[in-house]
């Protein structure tokens, strides 16, 4: 597992991110793990210098030294105490020079020991993955990552929402350890107690790299008082650890476990504790009371999983890992599997398809051949009727000139005839307007004489008035006379002869004989 934490190492010397770190730079790196390793006397790193006839190493190069020059070193009966300190010494060493890489971020909101601390989870549960389309890199599967957030949720009190998570990894299937630490803090971290961050972080980092099993309040019975003191217990595959209090540095009593410590639930006994049961190892026994009878068949079932992998090397929290990796690694070879049957079918769906549209594409091409012969017949048509069409055209060009010169001779002679009939209309115009000149002339001679007439008739009337009046007058003058002439000389009588025949002439004779008369 010490791969993972070196290769962030590695990649905090890769300046330029090309995947090659310079000789001078991993031979730093490789003394430090000597002097850790308590391999500085065989001086490891001095091999470097002619490994490989390059300046600089990859990884896998690198990986490649420790493992045959440096690891290969160390003594073959370690003690698992003693490869677990080495383990963290080299982790710590590894953060040391990735610990900048890691600290810059956007909105922190977890402390440096926090970080620190899942950055031992992310190593312990993380694995080296070599894609061929990019670089080798360190990444935690999101089955891995939601284990993990789910116990840092949990520790914080809070409800573990699985189907949200799963969300996002369905997009997200492998976290490097920088988006599973933002994913971590911008997500369950905003908003709360630092003091509550560290102990939900100190959980989660107990039961991944620490391999704690389980911990919490048992009583423990003392022989010498008869009776039970509180303690808090600490239970790992290696021992069982009992602590006055819970933040002791040093633990009262430590039991070591093996494969065969003995674990036995105690019969219930009135007037005796309940929830009691013994753990028994190397000679030595403990019983210990639970509070409740839940939390004690949780014990038991703790120490019993603790019993069982004492005598891994591996630890049970990393060979839970390894059983959870080799899972999805069948699920995912399940996967491509069937994605590789499924292209498999597609691929013979396609190859089908592309017969098919092949006899297709060769029918279309049969018919596009009979269209294009079709379409050449009739365009050599087409082409035959504009040449006949083009002879029809200038025959009705010719006809259209014809029409058109006829056409400007027939209006040259309307044009001809209208300045004909202008003129003559203009002559009538002022034939018109002269005889309705004449007209109001003769008009006005009319009404002046009309006038004339009617003066005249009014005249007449009068005359004809006058001339009855006259009448009268002179047949009463005719009776004087007569009867005058009865009376007067013959010449008087004469003269009343003259004055008629002067009367028939006219009005004058007649005024003359009426004067003569008188």
């Amino acid at each position: 597992m010490l791969e993972n934490s070196i290769w962030h190492a590695f990649t905090s010397l890769d300046s330029d991110q090309h995947g090659n770190v310079t000789k001078s730079r991993l031979k730093v790196l490789t003394q430090n793990l000597g002097t850790l390793l308590d391999l500085a006397d065989q001086k490891v790193e001095a091999g470097i210098s002619e490994f490989r006839s390059t300046p600089t190493l990859t990884f896998e190069h690198y990986k490649y030294y420790l493992t045959h020059e440096v690891f290969s070193r160390l003594p073959a009966d370690l003690t698992p105490d003693q490869l677990r300190v080495y383990h963290e010494a080299v982790e710590d060493t590894c953060w040391v020079l990735y610990r900048p890489t890691a600290m810059k971020r956007d909105m922190p909101t977890l402390p440096e020991e926090c970080v620190r601390q899942l950055f031992r989870v992310f190593c312990c549960l993380g694995e080296l993955m070599s894609d061929p389309d990019l670089a080798v890199q360190v990444v935690m599967n999101a089955g891995e990552v939601d284990f993990v957030a789910s116990k840092f949720v949990q520790a914080l009190g809070r409800v573990w929402d699985s189907a949200d998570f799963q969300q996002l990894a369905e997009i997200i299937h492998h976290f490097k350890f920088t988006i599973f630490l933002a994913f971590l803090e911008t997500r369950y971290t905003q908003d709360m107690e630092t003091e509550a961050l560290r102990e939900a972080i100190d959980d989660v980092y107990d039961v991944v790299v620490e391999d704690v099993v389980k911990k919490g309040p048992l009583q423990r019975r003392a022989d010498c008082v008869r009776g039970f003191r509180p303690l808090w217990c600490v239970l790992t595959p290696r021992d069982l650890r009992c602590y006055r209090r819970r933040d002791d540095a040093r633990p009262q009593l430590r039991l070591p476990l093996s494969p065969q410590t003995q674990v036995v639930n105690l019969i219930e006994q009135s007037g005796v504790r309940p929830n009691r049961f013994s753990v028994s190892a190397d000679g030595a026994a403990l019983e210990l009371a639970a509070p409740d009878y839940k939390t004690k068949f949780q014990w038991l079932s703790a120490l019993e999983t603790a019993v069982s992998f004492s005598g891994s090397p591996q630890g049970c929290q990393r060979h839970l890992a390894a059983a959870r990796r080799a899972e999805w690694h069948q699920t995912e070879a399940r996967q491509h599997e069937d994605d590789r049957r499924r292209l498999s079918q597609i691929n013979i769906m396609d190859s089908t398809k592309a017969e098919l549209e092949k006899a297709e594409e060769e029918r279309k091409l049969a018919e596009l051949e009979e269209t294009r012969l079709e379409l050449e017949r009739l365009l050599q048509e087409e082409k035959q009727a504009k040449r006949d069409e083009e002879l029809v055209r200038s025959a009705q060009s010719r006809v259209l000139r014809q029409e058109w010169e006829k056409r400007e001779d027939l209006e040259r002679l309307q044009r001809q005839k209208r300045e004909a009939f202008e003129v003559l209309q203009k002559s009538k115009q002022r034939q018109l307007e002269e005889a309705q000149l004449r007209l109001r002339e003769v008009e006005e001679g009319r009404v002046k004489l009309d006038r004339e007439l009617k003066a005249a008739r009014c005249k007449l009337i009068t005359a004809e008035r006058t001339k009855g009046q006259v009448e009268s007058k002179l047949r009463v003058r005719e009776r004087e006379v007569s009867l005058r002439q009865s009376a007067v000389p013959p010449g008087e009588l004469a003269l009343g002869h003259v004055w008629r025949g002067c009367h028939a002439d006219g009005r004058v004779g007649v005024a003359a004989g009426f004067a003569d008369v008188a």
